[in-house]
Formats: C-alpha cells, structure tokens, sequence
C-alpha cells in the first residue's frame, strides 16, 4: 500500500514509502528502474521530506522514528520523537503520563520505554504512539513533527558537521494547539496548519523566527501581508472548514497484523497427534518414505 510520494533531484527521481515499511527510490518516468532501497523501519513509512540543497531524503515511520538517507539508502540518521512528547499527553482519548509503570518497546535499533496506559484499552492499535506527518523546509533547515492523535507538532534541526561525518536531528520547540492536526505544510519560513475542530477545521500560520539556540513560532501579522490575506480570505468561509466530527481515520489499519494467528496455528490440537506430539507435514512426510 502506498502511502507517500515525491520526487527530488531535480525530478529526475521518484521516492515511494509503503506500509511494508521500505522507502523505495526510482527512476523517473521509468518508475521500474530502482536505484535504491531505504531498509531500517520497523512499521509502515508515512511520510517523506525532502533536503533539496544537501540531497538528503527524511522519512517518518509508525515505529515513532525520523531518519534520514542519502539517495543511494544509506542511512545517516536514526531519532526516536518519544522522549521529545510531552510528560502528560493525550492520545486517542487516553492520558499518558510519566508517572506509569513502562513497558520497554523497541523502537528502531533502539529500546524505548513506553507508559504502560497506551497499552491499555480496548483498542490497541490506536493507543500507539505513530508519526501522522512531517514537513520540512530547506531555507531555515528545520523539521516539522505532526504527532498522531496529539495537538503538538514537534520542531527539530537538521545537524551536520562540516563533511557530513555526523548528522543529527535536535529537538528546539514545540507548538501546542486546541485540537489534533489534520494537515500542515510550510514554504518561506512559514509554517501552515490544520486543526481538526468538533465539526469545524481552524487554520493558523506561524512565521519561524530561526535563531542560534531556539525556535519560536510567531503567529503571522502584517508584517507578512500575503500570508496574513490569504489566512483571512480562508478562514472567512465556514462552508470551506466544514468536517466530520469523526473524520476517517486509516492509520489503525496500517499496523503490522500481530502474530496471533501463527501462535492459534502452532497451538491447533488437530496438528497433534495422540501422543502430544506434532503431525509431521508433508515434507516431513516425503522424507520419512
């Protein structure tokens, strides 16, 4: 299943995610000619940004992870959002707090400790904590973190050295709102979103203020009078922000399906035979003969 899509190096390739967790570059418009594969998540990829200026693809993944690739797959970087998401934090309905006891999960090449009241519930597949949506924007070379089922984006930085020895991604701001993000976007140091409201969508737009040490996204005024005309013109027209009070919602059924069928297969008292023991297969079988 396909679940993103860009093309990057002057259009000259296409960079697909899937469920399957691969992120596959081709060649474009031979979209059969693969150049190369990215390998490293550990559930689906749902989202793709692209570094134009240092030709570095950044993918995001339900295993909670960022990473970021060379286009021939190599992998340069690996973070984990989960210890950058707030002490006490709704998801899908539930409360997380530190205070929990925590079950290690692992995430990526690394362990992660994870409160044990996301896996409370009666549906566990949308208690987990997944990246919904990045964004990123060249100019001010800051990484944009939507959170599923949170109403915080998270802010990072693209860090490197100076021969590209050491990349890093540092975690500088958050911004927090009323209601979970449905949509974001930015270009020209602006950042777009889109709040999924009770049956209504807001729209907002911060200037990024990129400063040495910090992050500080400013709601947009007159000092940016295009963005502020456009902001308006949209948020003037409540039909056009008109949304379902329960929108659809597909990232449940993007999990890998758990291994409860294989363990109910192993345990069928059919595959026994009377002494306890397994029923050889048919190759099993073809061997004895």
């Amino acid at each position: 299943m396909l679940l993103d899509v860009l093309t990057v190096d002057s259009d000259r390739l296409i960079v697909t995610s899937d469920r399957d967790e691969k992120i596959r570059i081709s060649g474009y418009p031979d979209g059969y000619n693969i150049q190369a594969y990215c390998l490293g998540h550990t559930q689906f990829v749902i989202s793709l940004a692209y570094d134009e200026r240092r030709k570095w693809l950044i993918s995001a993944s339900g295993d909670a992870t960022l990473r970021v690739w060379t286009l021939s797959g190599k992998e340069l970087c690996c973070k984990s959002v989960l210890s950058d998401i707030p002490a006490i934090e709704t998801v899908s309905g539930m409360k997380v707090d530190n205070t929990d006891d925590a079950l290690p999960v692992d995430v990526g090449s690394n362990r992660q400790d994870v409160p044990l009241s996301l896996e409370r519930g009666k549906d566990r597949q949308t208690s987990r904590i997944a990246i919904q949506q990045i964004c990123y924007c060249s100019d001010c070379q800051l990484l944009f973190v939507a959170i599923y089922k949170s109403p915080d984006i998270l802010v990072y930085r693209l860090l490197t050295t100076e021969h590209s020895e050491s990349v890093s991604l540092q975690f500088m701001s958050r911004l927090s709102g009323e209601g979970h993000i449905a949509s974001m976007c930015v270009g020209r140091c602006v950042l777009w979103t889109v709040r999924q409201g009770t049956q209504q969508l807001s729209l907002a737009a911060f200037q990024v203020e990129n400063l040495s040490d910090a992050v500080k996204l400013v709601p947009v005024s007159d000092s940016r009078p295009t963005e502020a005309t456009v902001l308006k013109t949209l948020s003037s027209q409540p039909d056009l922000l008109q949304a379902p009070s329960q929108p659809l919602d597909l990232i449940p059924s993007l999990w890998k399906t758990p291994f409860q069928e294989n363990l109910k297969y192993e345990n069928n008292p059919k595959r026994h035979n009377e002494n306890g023991s397994k029923k050889p297969n048919k190759k099993q079988r073809k061997l004895k003969q």
